[in-house]
């Protein structure tokens, strides 16, 4: 499927027609910035409000123009979610996409929808590949609303990410460190041991300087610990649906069986705003079976 932000598409297909089958397509892929994102698509808004929905629309559906750069183009859609512009997929014009989901079943047009009608912003979802054989990989877009009638957007595949250095990005890369780190722990003691080590909020696996700590539960969703919010602790949380219709502990638990590997959570803060988190999942196979995790904020990633 495709939101825009710099790609956006489906990756499974089925006889749902708010399902799509992506084809495979190929383009040279490089690392970016956050800033050039910033300015690609900032460049792009300011292009589309001058220049009016239509030419705008065509501009940003030509694969060979000047907003497309790799893996980082335009894509357009109105706030009924019609796609408007896709580079490399002009089947969709005209298609209607706000049901349509990623991998972990998040409604991603509806998600950078939401985010253009709230005035633009970064958003976390998951598209596949182009530059790896169309497998889904999670990726940083950001949405800019044109103007009442229509938003454009584009976006980085956080494995494409990289700071001003060249490097991953420190949070992107703390973090799954962080419970891959925390797994081997959890291999080397008693199941009993690291529970009591990953629920102490003064313990090694607590970090408070960058705001992270372990969360473990089974693969039938009861959590078994939590540092902070020790009153969930037993709760079984395995149907628990969060913004966007993503099941999120059951899609975690697919992806600790599949080895390990980020989800990314939606939610409403205390004020009704969208927030997401990009949590990293491992599993730990001594004294049964059962999932750790931890996480940063969008707003960590993109500060």
């Amino acid at each position: 499927m495709i939101c825009t932000s710099s790609g956006c598409t489906d990756s499974v297909s089925g006889n749902d027609p708010d399902v799509v089958e992506m084809p495979v397509i190929t383009v040279e892929s490089r690392n970016y910035t956050l800033a050039e994102l910033d300015s690609f698509v900032q460049n792009a808004t300011d292009f589309a409000r001058k220049a009016g929905k239509q030419a705008a629309s065509a501009a940003f559906s030509d694969p060979e123009g000047d907003y497309v750069d790799g893996n980082l183009y335009i894509y357009g859609l109105d706030y009924e979610g019609k796609y408007l512009a896709h580079p490399f997929r002009p089947d969709l014009t005209g298609s209607e996409g706000i049901n349509r989901t990623d991998a972990n079943g998040m409604r991603f047009v509806e998600a950078c929808r939401d985010v253009a009608e709230a005035g633009g912003g970064y958003i976390l979802y998951t598209y596949p590949d182009p530059a790896d054989e169309m497998k889904s990989g999670e990726k940083l877009g950001l949405i800019y609303p044109v103007d009442n009638e229509w938003w454009i957007g584009s976006g980085i595949y956080l494995d494409d990410l990289v700071d001003e250095n060249g490097s991953t990005p420190f949070d992107l890369a703390y973090v799954k460190d962080f419970v891959i780190n925390a797994s081997y722990f959890a291999e080397s003691v008693s199941k009993e041991d690291a529970v009591v080590e990953f629920s102490n909020s003064r313990g090694e696996y607590f970090d408070f300087d960058n705001g992270m700590y372990i969360i473990a539960i089974d693969y039938e969703g009861n959590v078994i610990a939590h540092p902070v919010s020790h009153d969930i602790i037993g709760e079984n949380i395995y149907d628990n649906e969060m913004k966007y219709g993503v099941k999120s502990i059951q899609r975690a638990s697919e992806i600790a069986r599949n080895g390990g590997g980020f989800i990314i959570y939606s939610y409403d803060n205390d004020y009704g705003d969208l927030e997401q988190s990009l949590n990293y999942i491992m599993p730990v196979e001594k004294d049964d079976y059962w999932i750790i995790s931890s996480g940063i904020s969008l707003s960590d990633l993109t500060r």
